[in-house]
């Protein structure tokens, strides 16, 4: 789209910039060159210029799980909550299916259409097991089996907690003449603290009653277990009962049976510990319709429980998320989440841990732009702040970017802007200011205009661009260098249309192609305000998106606002 003018056609831009001196306001630079005094073998360089913004059709393709669902271990009665995830567009659809012999037929359950998965635990449901499967038009994707186990929850001063119902008593129409015979004895378990352990027993004959007992001294003294009454007996293991020993009686009408004593050993630190997060969850930024991922942690004994958070009004109050138990969230956001904060609260019997709050960004995507656009305004100022950021060239490369600030050019065909670009030729950094009026064929041919100031990495550039009844003027000051230029010029026929205000990191066009774009690392805009003839304020005070540039991947991401609405940061990611 941008082509470059002829070398004869920048030499008189070259000159027209002396004249243009006149109402421009500029100190002078020690060493600084002149329009007269530059060569004109630079201004052959195919500079290219920004363009319009080029935005991206969305790919269809078939689910792919990214989420699997887990095992839970958990008390009937408690509330139970299984999460998965595909990605795939259109979004797939979710149904959940439920399992009762071991996963040979599946059932859907009805209602269950979300990424999680919650109901109350009963006994009934212990062994069951609970699949997601994911469609949309193009395919069909399911997760892996997760499986339920239930157990009962520990009496207080107990000593013992869960049983899943892995065993039972049984009794027999004929006359009992024998007590039961063990023929299988629980093993000793070595665990964690806060991991499960499971003692197991079996005997032949009949058996109309199971209890099972504790020792916390060593074998002296036993005391039953209430409710521990099957053949198989779980716990969540806390330091607090190392040493424990377990046994079980089995009886009949002939008698009983005792099984050896087997004995608890449990790692980790004595006590109670509460929460304290490890890891903190990170801003992301993905394109409408795609999967995010939030991840946190926390260390703490016992093993902390997860909840995630979410805010829509910039952390004043906070919802809980229904089934978001694990340390990592992942969901598919849409537009209307954007700006929406995320954080994780741990909690122990110790007390309570929270993570600090990220943010999620949803943008549009474009092949050639990164950062912000306001819309649905008649715009006639746009100003804006930034860092002239240090490009990394690898030997012998050649890659552009630019940042800059401007008008128009979202669902337009001109834009009024002026900025700063940071380039790569054959391996050499360069950087330099321009202004351009993108299809104003009166300035320059539309092309861009190259300014003679010096720039260099970590300027500290100030930019507007405004209109003032017929006259547009396009401003740009390197306070680091101190220098000013303040450019007017008249407005071309038909007149732009003023339909947006945008605050951009650009891969820009060479010779019609899409150039690859220089690695800048992070571009950091503040200070970024529009206006209309009604109101004036930061990017947030306006109907605003985050634009994403994409290329065979993701090539570099906005961040999310800051400073009131009026900052951001534009994160390299890949060339092209």
């Amino acid at each position: 789209m941008h082509k470059k003018a002829p070398l004869l056609a920048n030499l008189v831009v070259l000159i027209a910039l002396g004249v243009i001196a006149g109402v421009s306001s500029r100190a002078p630079v020690p060493g600084h060159h002149t329009a007269a005094h530059m060569s004109a073998g630079p201004m052959m360089r195919l500079r290219p210029g920004p363009a319009p913004m080029v935005r991206v059709r969305a790919r269809r393709r078939p689910p792919a799980v990214v989420v699997q669902p887990r095992d839970v271990t958990i008390a009937a009665g408690r509330l139970v909550g299984f999460t998965a995830a595909a990605s795939g567009r259109p979004v797939p659809r979710t149904q959940w299916q439920h399992s009762a012999n071991g996963g040979r037929t599946w059932t859907n359950i009805p209602g269950a259409h979300r990424a999680a998965y919650t109901f109350t635990a009963k006994p009934s449901e212990n062994g069951s097991e609970y699949r997601a499967v994911f469609t949309n038009g193009l395919g069909r994707a399911a997760t892996k089996a997760a499986r339920l186990t239930i157990g009962r929850m520990r009496s207080p001063g107990s000593g013992g907690t869960t049983s899943p119902n892995g065993g039972g008593n049984g009794s027999s129409g004929s006359t009992t003449t024998s007590p039961p015979q063990i023929i299988v004895q629980p093993a000793d378990q070595n665990v964690q603290n806060g991991d499960p352990a499971t003692f197991i027993t079996g005997a032949i004959g009949v058996i109309t009653s199971t209890q099972w007992q504790v020792s916390t001294d060593a074998g002296a003294d036993w005391a039953n277990v209430p409710n521990a009454n099957a053949t198989t007996y779980a716990i969540i293991a806390t330091s607090g009962e190392n040493g424990y020993e377990y046994r079980a009686v089995l009886s009949n009408s002939a008698g009983s049976g005792t099984t050896r004593a087997a004995t608890l050993t449990v790692a980790g630190p004595p006590g109670n510990v509460a929460p304290q997060v490890t890891t903190q969850p990170a801003n992301q930024t993905v394109a409408d319709g795609d999967y995010a991922t939030f991840h946190a942690a926390a260390s703490g004994s016992p093993t902390p429980a997860t909840q995630w958070q979410v805010s829509s009004n910039g952390g004043q109050t906070w919802s809980v998320i229904v089934g978001a138990y694990s340390t990592s969230y992942t969901f598919a956001p849409t537009m209307a989440q954007n700006g929406y904060e995320y954080r994780a609260v741990f909690t122990n019997l110790a007390g309570t841990a929270t993570s600090s709050a990220a943010t999620i960004v949803v943008a549009s995507q474009s092949y050639n732009w990164a950062g912000y656009v306001a819309t649905g305004q008649a715009f006639n100022t746009v100003t804006g702040s930034w860092i002239v950021p240090a490009v990394s060239c690898p030997a012998g490369a050649t890659s552009y970017s630019s940042q800059w600030i401007g008008i128009d050019g979202d669902g337009s065909s001109t834009v009024e802007q002026d900025g700063t670009e940071s380039d790569c030729n054959d391996g050499a950094p360069s950087y330099g200011a321009w202004y351009e009026m993108y299809g104003d064929s009166a300035v320059n041919d539309g092309y861009e205009v190259p300014l003679p100031d010096p720039v260099a990495p970590g300027d500290a550039m100030t930019a507007s661009v405004s209109l003032a009844g017929s006259t547009w003027t396009l401003a740009i000051s390197d306070t680091t260098r101190n220098w000013t230029e303040s450019i007017p010029i008249a407005s071309p026929s038909p007149a732009p249309q003023q339909v947006s205000a945008e605050w951009i990191a650009e891969r820009p066009e060479v010779d019609g192609s899409l150039a690859t774009l220089s690695d800048f690392g992070n571009a950091a805009f503040t200070s970024a305000t529009a206006a209309n003839g009604l109101a004036s304020g930061p990017i947030s005070d306006f109907s605003y998106q985050p634009v994403q540039m994409v290329g065979s991947t993701v090539l570099a991401n906005p961040g999310p606002l800051t400073a009131g609405g009026s900052a951001f940061g534009v994160a390299w990611n890949a060339g092209s």
